[in-house]
């Protein structure tokens, strides 16, 4: 039987089990930020009481953004927060601050995981040009309406230190 208080909360009166409660990842709007399916050993008599959290969803959150040159030309890498109006993502590189320059890749980097939550993303650009001339990377996260831009980034080159062998 299902009982709903004065708070809106529902309660059951359930036997004593192991029961599966799932949530829905999205709900009139809101996106689930806890676990979508919770497994809950229900003793007799006991009481239990699961709250699946919901937040309205912004456009994108971009945890983190780095560009890093090595031998293979160019890295950019970035950790999101996927959206249900995230379409996905561009990558452009220019030789000016001030300017997205050219897109490089030829289709939308589609958005990975379910809505609320954090993806790893990489995009490998190994036609950098190999000269020492500074290259700025921009970042286009593409909405359902509108498009938000991140950068400009210069990549960063990584340093191998080779330490010697001190032997006592």
């Amino acid at each position: 039987m299902a009982i709903s208080d004065e708070d809106g909360e529902w309660r059951y009166e359930l036997p004593a089990g192991v029961y599966s409660v799932s949530a829905p990842a999205e709900l009139n709007g809101y996106v689930i930020i806890t676990e979508l399916t919770v497994t809950v050993n229900l003793s007799p008599g006991a009481h239990v009481h699961l709250d699946f959290g919901y937040v309205a969803p912004t456009r994108m959150t971009v945890e983190a953004v780095r560009a890093t040159r090595d031998t293979g030309g160019v890295r950019l890498q970035w950790t999101a927060r996927t959206t249900l109006a995230l379409v996905g993502f561009n990558v452009y590189r220019s030789t000016t601050a001030g300017e997205h320059g050219h897109k490089l890749n030829t289709a939308i980097i589609p958005p990975g995981g379910a809505p609320g939550e954090i993806h790893a993303y990489s995009y490998a650009d190994a036609l950098a040009p190999a000269d020492n001339a500074t290259y700025f990377y921009w970042l286009e996260l593409i909405h359902e309406s509108s498009s938000t831009w991140i950068g400009p980034l210069a990549p960063s080159r990584l340093v191998h230190t080779y330490l010697p062998a001190v032997f006592r």
